[in-house]
This record gives structure tokens, sequence and C-alpha cells, in this order.
């Protein structure tokens, strides 16, 4: 009986727990077995990130090979000269990726198109306020930006925290249920992108590049 009623207990503060999700950002949930309680907590936290990664590409298309590779050389050169002269050392630029292939049209015959050369290369933002200027400047000397990841210097400082507050949440509810010995507790894997993707558009501003972070924690408690 007494089973059943912690059962009941468990179904009933999960299903409060899911309701009350706009108002908290921590969940759990409950179940009941063998004289044993699970419970599993989540909790997420908010950071605002300090530093950027941005990924860039240089591409060009040429009838001819040799004149698609070196005027994708032309330009990825270019590019880098005016990098450094934004302040970006040229040690700390990385080539991700480099291809040149021909490419076709097989709904006409196998026409041939041109060939592509591509240039991906990548580089950190320590300062974030210089990140619309950077991209205005990849941008006029002919690259495309792909991507901006931003992230945390103190990331695994944050996610202790998020980590501290998933365990918290669950023994709180697991001795609500009636837990009286915690048998183990353990902590679960999630899927949580520690980095913020956005596009850059005209008229953008600095700002507005920069978003939040959200950092996910998951635990697993049990008591007797």
């Amino acid at each position: 009986m007494k089973k059943r009623y912690l059962f009941m207990v468990a179904i009933f503060l999960t299903i409060a727990s899911i309701l009350m999700t706009g108002l908290n950002t921590c969940q759990v949930m409950a179940e009941s077995e063998n004289g044993r309680i699970t419970v599993i907590g989540n909790a997420s936290i908010s950071a605002t990130p300090d530093h950027a990664k941005i990924s860039a590409e240089v591409q060009t298309l040429n009838m001819d090979s040799a004149t698609s590779k070196n005027e994708n050389f032309e330009i990825f050169e270019k590019v880098i000269n005016s990098l450094t002269e934004a302040g970006i050392e040229k040690n700390e630029i990385t080539l991700d990726y480099f291809t040149s292939y021909a490419s076709y049209d097989y709904n006409n015959g196998k026409t041939l198109l041109g060939y592509y050369t591509t240039t991906d290369f990548s580089f950190n933002v320590e300062n974030l306020d210089e990140t619309k200027n950077l991209i205005d400047t990849l941008i006029s000397n002919g690259a495309t930006v792909k991507s901006i990841n931003y992230n945390l210097s103190n990331m695994e400082e944050k996610y202790n925290e998020a980590l501290n507050l998933a365990v918290e949440n669950a023994m709180t509810k697991g001795k609500l249920l009636g837990g009286e010995k915690v048998v183990e507790i353990k902590e679960e894997n999630t899927y949580s992108s520690p980095t913020l993707y956005k596009c850059y558009y005209e008229g953008i501003s600095s700002n507005e590049l920069v978003g939040q972070l959200t950092i996910n924690c998951r635990v697993t408690v049990i008591f007797e």
C-alpha cells in the first residue's frame, strides 16, 4: 500500500514539475520500485559568453583549374592581410580545409560548370566588441562568414554550478517522496551545445551578435 502511495505521489510531482517548467529552470522525474526511489533532476543556467570563434571561407569558380586556385590564393592572402591589420595575429588563423574540384551539370550530359576551389579558415576573437568589425573586414575582402561560435572561458565553473543545482533539486524532491538514505548519485550525459550560432547580416549591431549560452545538467539520485 505504501509503495502504491509513493508511486502515485511520484506521478503527481512529475506532472506538477512539467507544468511548472516555465516558472523554474529545474525539473524532476521520479519513480519508486523495490523499496527504492529514483529521482532524475535537471537544471539549466544561462551565461553571457566572453569570447568567440569565427569560421569563414574563400571560394572561387573558374573554367580553368589553375586559374581557380590562383584566384583563391590571391583572395585568401588579401583576407589574411586585412585581418592582421585589424589586430588578428597571422599565427592565430587556422587553415581548416582546402579543396579544388571539377563541378558538372549531369542534367545536360555531364556539362562542366567549372572548377571550384575552397579554403576554409577560422580564428578566435577575445574582444567581442570587435566581432562586427572583423566580419565586415572578411566580407569586404571577398570571404564568406560561415559561423560564429560563442563560448565561456569559465565554462567548467558554470557547468559545476548547474550540476550542483541539479543535485540539490533531486535531493529535495527525493526527500519529499520519502527517501531517507542516498544509495547512488549519477551524472547523466545530456545533449547540450555550449556554443551559440548566429548568422551575420547587414545592419546588425555589435551587441546583437552576442546571445546567452544555456548549460544543462542531469543527475539520477537513488534513495532507500
